[in-house]
């Protein structure tokens, strides 16, 4: 009887396996398209969140039009990262209501990078696992309600480790400058991203599976594109 079952629960995981093989996509694209819903739902009413820093990002970025990089009282654009003020900018539309779909964007990509990531690193059923999670996050939802940085720096910081994990594991210098690249704008979001390059660094400079040389030639690559950035 127990020798019996086995083979028959080997062939249901085999069975599943197979089936969340041919609609991991359609799943995950499922995943990202309600978690962005979610926060268009959120922010229907009265539109994003806005504090203290949103209105100077609010300003930053209607004065990036005229150009000028001021904040709502006149005075200079300095205290704050210039990345969130600069890409409302450059979009069509005021930036009050383009940060709300822009928000719902950020956060399905950030479902969309959790899923993959964790889909090459133990599944694709844990993929669509991690990607729900992402999606019915409430605190994830609660920033990006709001305009602020934090919905633009999550998935730069997010997909910034990802290639970096992926270049750890498939050697491209173009994964590594794409990494270094998405950190440098990590920094631009929220200048806590400074931590990010000193993180890719070390991971780069501890990576035992390449020669010293390579390392420390892949680190200060890592390290330069993205100050540069």
């Amino acid at each position: 009887m127990r020798g019996a079952l086995a083979p028959r629960l080997l062939s249901c995981v085999g069975m599943v396996t197979c089936r969340v093989r041919n609609v991991f996509v359609p799943l995950l694209v499922v995943i990202a398209l309600a978690a962005a819903a979610s926060s268009l739902i959120a922010t229907q009413k009265y539109g994003v969140g806005v504090g203290r820093d949103s209105v100077s990002y609010l300003a930053a970025a209607r004065s990036i039009r005229t150009g000028s990089l001021d904040t709502h009282d006149g005075r200079g654009y300095v205290f704050w990262p210039p990345a969130l003020p600069a890409l409302l900018a450059s979009i069509p539309g005021d930036p009050f209501v383009t940060a709300r779909y822009l928000n719902a964007l950020l956060l399905a990509a950030l479902v969309v990078l959790v899923g993959l990531w964790t889909k090459e690193a133990t599944g694709r059923l844990s993929g669509l696992a991690a990607a729900a999670v992402v999606a019915t996050s409430l605190p994830l939802l609660q920033a990006h309600s709001h305009l602020w940085s934090e919905p633009l720096f999550i998935p730069l910081t997010t997909a910034s480790l990802f290639c970096l994990a992926r270049y750890r594991t498939r050697p491209s210098t173009r994964m590594l400058v794409a990494a270094a690249l998405l950190a440098g704008a990590a920094c631009m979001t929220r200048y806590s991203g400074i931590a990010l390059l000193f993180t890719g660094a070390l991971l780069l400079l501890i990576d035992a599976t390449r020669s010293a040389r390579r390392r420390l030639r892949a680190a200060l690559l890592f390290g330069a594109i993205g100050i540069g950035a």
